[in-house]
């Protein structure tokens, strides 16, 4: 992981399109150490703006503003990924347009939030495109890529489907019920089995 992400701050420190504006030492003497980072991009598709770091490095793009809906369409096709994103704004309408055209390119959609990791407990998380499948892990959608399901249609009378009813509630029945060498006998009400009687006195001889 330190050499990968070295490698992503010794481009940005070479190449013409990216401006190191702070940190960018690395240091591995002594365990691994990548300072925290922030990078200027000169244009919006240098390698930094398009891949995964995982690490303390920041890469910014600045846009101006009349050049907003050009700049949605670099933000939705710009990357593979699709696992987080966030909008900062004040004007409600800007929300509004910015988290449509950004619909399938964050699977988890930040307002005036920071975007973050999974929070178990706390919220549903997952993403789409090269991200994942979207399945949300936390919550029930998770659960649903885990199941089959399956219909099934009979054409008959009523009498037909009592007998299909009827004949699937013993297969269950059948099914869930132990065999008769896997029963043990229940101790009677109010007497305890020759093995717990066992216990109880072993553990009472060995405290006294």
């Amino acid at each position: 992981a330190f050499g990968n992400i070295k490698g992503y701050v010794d481009f940005a420190r070479a190449s013409s399109d990216c401006e190191l504006l702070v940190g960018g030492h690395c240091d591995d003497g002594k365990g691994y150490f990548i300072e925290p980072t922030v990078v200027r991009a000169r244009k919006p598709d240098v390698t930094l703006m398009r891949e995964e770091i995982f690490g303390p490095v920041l890469t910014v793009w600045v846009y101006d503003d009349r050049d907003l809906e050009e700049t949605l369409g670099i933000c939705d096709r710009g990357t593979p990924y699709a696992l987080t994103g966030a909008v900062f704004a004040q004007d409600r309408a800007a929300i509004v347009r910015i988290a449509e055209a950004l619909t399938h390119a964050a699977g988890n959609f930040y307002i005036n939030d920071k975007p973050t990791g999974a929070v178990v407990g706390q919220q549903p998380f997952g993403g789409a495109r090269a991200s994942g499948t979207n399945d949300k892990a936390g919550s029930v959608l998770n659960l649903l890529r885990w199941v089959s399901p399956r219909a099934i249609k009979e054409r008959g009378s009523s009498r037909s489907r009592r007998r299909w009813r009827s004949a699937r509630c013993s297969w269950r029945r059948a099914s869930d019920a132990p065999t008769r060498s896997s029963r043990s006998p229940s101790p009677a009400p109010g007497r305890a089995s020759p093995a717990s009687s066992a216990t109880a006195r072993g553990s009472g001889s060995s405290t006294a």
